[in-house]
């Protein structure tokens, strides 16, 4: 997948996220792609959402005030977005999950600005996927159609 990246610019066939589905889905992960159609129909201008993420390149900067905040590159099979996180105990998570290479569940507020065809995405909650995934517990459903079959 990392060849396909270097050589495409995205990943092409699958993207490090997808190994990650079943838990994705079981905490109600939406993509970036779901979400700015979602804010597109007219609903709420701010929406509260999980999402689970690549980290693909972070930045620490300085608010006007003085205070550091980490601003940074993500993507999900939709493609890339940028969001800012300014909780530092959740910006250090997401700093370790990025050295790691690790996948990411992110806890997001959208805020779509008037004029803005892209809604502003802030961070405020981090967990790592594989983590989510060592703990998530798995449901196997059998369907017998004749009771006959179950002897």
């Amino acid at each position: 997948m990392e060849l396909e990246r270097e050589a495409f610019g995205f990943y092409f066939s699958s993207h490090p996220v997808d190994r990650y589905r079943h838990v994705a889905h079981d905490r109600n992960a939406r993509t970036f792609g779901q979400l700015c159609g979602q804010s597109e129909e007219g609903s709420e201008p701010r929406t509260i959402a999980n999402m689970a993420v690549l980290v693909e390149d972070i930045r620490w900067r300085e608010s006007r005030r003085g205070n550091r905040f980490l601003s940074g590159t993500f993507s999900d099979t939709s493609g890339q977005f940028q969001a800012s996180c300014f909780e530092e105990d959740v910006c250090k998570v997401i700093e370790a999950l990025y050295n790691e290479g690790d996948c990411v569940l992110l806890a997001v507020d959208l805020d779509r600005q008037p004029g803005e065809d892209v809604p502003r995405v802030t961070i405020r909650g981090a967990e790592a996927m594989s983590r989510l995934a060592d703990a998530a517990r798995m449901v196997m459903r059998i369907a017998v159609a004749p009771e006959a079959d179950l002897a």
